[in-house]
């Protein structure tokens, strides 16, 4: 199957190709005619063979030199002034003009009336996601920061060294979890019974990771070898999606929302997204920052 980049690289050749043949042509077609129609040769002919001074034969020989000379230039000037322009319009077409070109080809019911699209990856349900991708190697590139939005946090657990890894980096993580607490019951409770899990199984798996944070972020204490931090909050929200968000405010920026489907865990889709959608990825910041002044220091709880 032929990639988007592929095809940008096909279109980009084939236009400078045809525009250097064009161009080509246009000059031998010129030179040819030059060359079959030469006045200053009969004209050098004839003056040669007159009875004129030699000096002012050498004058008259110079001149027609010189507008030989002046011809070529003339042409070389017109070559590069072509040569010029044609770069101009072949690299006045942009990869993501060309991107919006091949997904209104692609996928004209998805993609229209739109010179550029956000461009998003998208993986159906959890398998795909963890056959597809590595969050370890996802949490190992990023470089400042790290904002993270989940139910349990059970996945904390199974990448605690990659977490470690990015405080020693010098990463500033920040995760939101739900409140396991009686102020966060309802939400809770609705919410696990939703989607067919047992909420007291998720109570017990919340404070499990909270109690490992905490003894992380007694860790990070130690600035000689952690240069990141660690903070935790506690939502007292109904959980609409999970999300992350790696390096916010750069354009080396990564986001990903997972959605929840009332038919099981196993059919949750999520959607993954960069540059191609630097929009969605500020909104997702933005909201990221939203939550985290409407949730509460997970020092509020005590952990048992």
């Amino acid at each position: 199957m032929l990639t988007v980049e592929l095809l940008n690289k096909a279109e980009v050749t084939l236009k400078v190709l045809g525009a250097l043949v064009s161009l080509l042509g246009a000059i031998i077609g010129i030179y040819l005619k030059l060359k079959g129609n030469r006045p200053e040769k009969s004209l050098a002919d004839f003056i040669r063979k007159s009875n004129l001074p030699s000096e002012q034969k050498k004058e008259i020989a110079g001149a027609l030199s010189m507008q030989r000379h002046l011809s070529v230039a003339l042409i070389a000037l017109v070559s590069v002034l072509a040569i010029g322009s044609i770069l101009l319009i072949v690299f006045s077409s942009t990869p993501r003009d060309a991107l919006a070109r091949y997904l209104e080809k692609r996928d004209p019911a998805v993609f229209y009336r739109a010179s550029t699209y956000g461009v998003a990856r998208s993986f159906a349900n959890p398998e795909q996601l963890v056959s597809t991708t590595d969050f370890s190697g996802d949490l190992g590139r990023v470089k400042k920061s790290f904002d993270f939005v989940v139910n349990t946090g059970s996945i904390v657990f199974t990448h605690l060294t990659m977490f470690r890894d990015a405080l020693k980096r010098g990463v500033d993580i920040r995760i939101v979890l739900s409140h396991p607490g009686e102020t966060n019951a309802t939400n809770l409770d609705n919410f696990q019974v939703a989607i067919k899990q047992s909420p007291a199984q998720a109570r017990a798996q919340i404070l499990d990771v909270l109690q490992m944070l905490s003894k992380l972020r007694a860790e990070a204490t130690d600035q000689t070898t952690y240069k990141g931090s660690l903070q935790v909050r506690l939502n007292t929200n109904p959980l609409l999606y999970t999300m992350w968000v790696a390096d916010r405010n750069s354009p080396e920026a990564v986001g990903h929302i997972g959605v929840h489907f009332y038919n099981g865990k196993q059919t949750w889709p999520s959607f993954r997204f960069s540059k191609d959608s630097m929009l969605l990825v500020d909104n997702a910041a933005q909201e990221f920052g939203e939550l985290w002044s409407r949730s509460v220091p997970a020092e509020n709880l005590v952990v048992k």
